[in-house]
């Protein structure tokens, strides 16, 4: 099924404001996550992603149902519990995805695992893995457009 233009239009808008919104929550994701590995003890990597993940699923249900989908004239309940299955399934899609890139760095250390720069790595890994997900599931689930 081939989108028109107009449809092609409106998906492009919708990514490039997913893509804008999720820079902003990135950056606000990355510097939790920096500030808590900052507290923290090396190695504390996965307490970092969790954390970051946090505020930036919060600024993005916020940002993404306002300009990226348009549906805040939409009962924001429904959409909340939705989001929030979503998003407890990106925590753990995080957590696997996070321990996965750990352990990977552990095998071909490109880094010293036990260094802020492979956290960083791990962190940003983590993040740019989950953004497709992330889109799809908000557009055809947590912030779908539904009936009124």
């Amino acid at each position: 099924m081939a989108l028109s233009e107009a449809d092609g239009g409106a998906a492009r808008r919708e990514f490039s404001v997913f893509l804008l919104v999720g820079l902003t929550c990135a950056a606000l994701n990355f510097g939790v996550g920096a500030l808590v590995r900052f507290l923290a003890p090396i190695g504390a990597e996965w307490p970092s992603v969790a954390a970051g993940f946090v505020a930036g699923t919060v600024l993005s249900f916020v940002l993404n149902r306002r300009f990226t989908f348009a549906v805040h004239d939409r009962d924001v309940g429904p959409q909340a519990v939705r989001f929030a299955v979503m998003s407890l399934v990106a925590i753990v899609l995080s957590a696997v995805v996070s321990a996965t890139l750990e352990g990977l760095l552990r095998v071909a250390p490109i880094v010293p695992a036990q260094s802020a720069l492979a956290g960083n790595l791990v962190h940003i890994g983590t993040i740019g893995l989950l953004f497709v997900f992330n889109f799809l599931a908000m557009k055809y689930f947590a912030l779908a457009r539904e009936a009124r």
